[in-house]
């Protein structure tokens, strides 16, 4: 049989009375049809469960945020990841995982590496000052933030240099690419020439419309 008004009310205030420590007693679980349906804990007023998100204090870093994945790594690795992966940008070795599958999952580790490589080329690559990096930082703890300050200041020149080597093989490439290009139409122009004496000028339009 359900409560009254009335009586859940006036049963609040006597508990309310006993004392700041007593908490009012749950009201007794009913169900209810609403649209054919019926009402969850969640939904009933009065209700004593708790979610999991209420629960929840940690201070975590937000995720998204440039780096947050260092955050699990212990401040004493810090400088020898760092400066590993920089040797990776500059051609040498990368870290490998098995030195850090402690700390993380092989897939997290994957994004690990890709963040804190973009993060480089990034800072580096547009000339960010100081504090520019440090408000990219802010999630991070003193330590890393300090790892990570040294290693830009110490091997900043390194970066750049394997930014711009970077750079001159893409162009190079590009380059190669349109040189072979440039040689297959001189090819084929020169051949509608040779068309056009054998087979008349209309057909060797048509050739160099199709093919050039």
């Amino acid at each position: 049989m359900l409560l009254s008004y009335k009586e859940s009310a006036s049963s609040v205030s006597a508990h309310a009375h006993r004392g700041p420590w007593v908490s009012p007693p749950c009201p007794r679980p009913y169900q209810r049809e609403s649209r054919g349906r019926a009402i969850s804990k969640e939904e009933r007023p009065g209700s004593c469960h708790v979610t999991p998100a209420l629960l929840s204090t940690g201070m975590e870093p937000e995720e998204g945020t440039p780096l947050w994945r260092l955050q699990k790594l212990p401040a004493e690795l810090g400088p020898k990841l760092l400066h590993k992966i920089i040797d990776g940008i500059c051609g040498r070795t990368y870290p490998v995982y098995q030195d850090y599958q402690s700390v993380w999952e092989s897939a997290e580790w994957m994004h690990v590496l890709e963040d804190i490589t973009k993060f480089f080329k990034a800072v580096v690559g547009k000339n960010l000052s100081d504090e520019e990096v440090f408000q990219q930082l802010s999630q991070l703890n003193s330590f890393h933030q300090e790892a990570i300050m040294k290693c830009l200041k110490s091997r900043k020149d390194e970066i750049k240099q394997a930014l711009l080597e970077e750079i001159v093989d893409i162009s190079s490439a590009q380059l190669q690419d349109f040189d072979w290009q440039l040689k297959v139409r001189i090819y084929l122009f020169m051949n509608v020439y040779v068309f056009y004496f054998i087979f008349g000028i209309e057909r060797s339009i048509y050739f160099f419309n199709v093919y050039i």
